[in-house]
């Protein structure tokens, strides 16, 4: 393949921006895309006169080179302050994330497991931990495990929670004291039109730079020879060399 040239399989948020800093130093950049449009989980519904975003909904983070990146790539696309969350389950909204306060919403008899679960938990559980599922229980207990980080991982990452390594569950789990903000003490922010507007600018300043995004084009195989990738078969009959 002409090393000029690049093929991305995917346009969501990673394929995108991949494509942009590409087409920035003088690449020629096509993504194929399997779905109807650009953007992934980052994309954005509206509803009546909301915005109903189908993944990722906050933009968060610690590092002051990625917030100038934002901000410049996506200038006035964004909403930035401390966002407070609920999460949906069983027809009731809790306070997300998880504290110690949070549990005195819980019906009488499950606060009550709860508590003598949480009595169990213990550092020396959670090094002893081999998968996700098992760090969880050993830092909030098998309860609220069960019922907030169990179906939602398997959604997002597509597989059972004892599958996935114990280093996932440090970076996003914690059982605070008091309710806060979702991420309290970082940049934070959603789009002003919901999350899917920030895949939506992208997708036109590849355009822009005459990169292409061609939808409706599944990657259903890969022609390998010597380790190197020589085609892609598109929709199981289109070969791109």
């Amino acid at each position: 393949m002409d090393d000029k040239r690049v093929y991305i399989i995917g346009a969501g948020i990673t394929g995108l921006v991949t494509a942009y800093e590409l087409l920035k130093k003088g690449k020629s950049v096509t993504i194929f895309e399997s779905l109807t449009e650009a953007g992934g989980m980052l994309r954005t519904l509206e509803f009546k006169d909301h915005y109903v975003d189908l993944g990722p909904k906050l933009f968060h983070t610690f590092n002051s080179d990625i917030v100038r990146y934002w901000e410049n790539l996506f200038p006035k696309a964004f909403v930035k302050k401390q966002f407070w969350c609920k999460n949906f389950k069983d027809g009731e909204l809790y306070d997300y994330p998880l504290s110690v306060s949070t549990i005195r919403e819980f019906p009488k008899n499950i606060q009550g497991q709860i508590k003598q679960e949480l009595k169990s938990v213990s550092a020396s559980k959670r090094a002893a931990a081999t998968n996700y599922k098992e760090y969880v229980e050993s830092l909030v207990g098998p309860t609220l495990q069960r019922m907030f980080y169990e179906d939602y991982p398997k959604k997002i990452w597509g597989m059972d929670t004892t599958e996935m390594i114990t280093n996932w569950a440090p970076k996003r789990i914690e059982l605070r004291k008091n309710y806060e903000p979702f991420y309290y003490n970082q940049w934070c922010a959603v789009g002003r039109r919901g999350s899917g507007q920030i895949a939506e600018i992208l997708k036109k300043k590849i355009e822009k730079m005459s990169g292409k995004i061609l939808l409706n084009s599944k990657v259903t195989a890969l022609n390998v020879k010597d380790n190197n990738i020589t085609a892609l078969v598109i929709n199981n009959k289109k070969q791109v060399d």
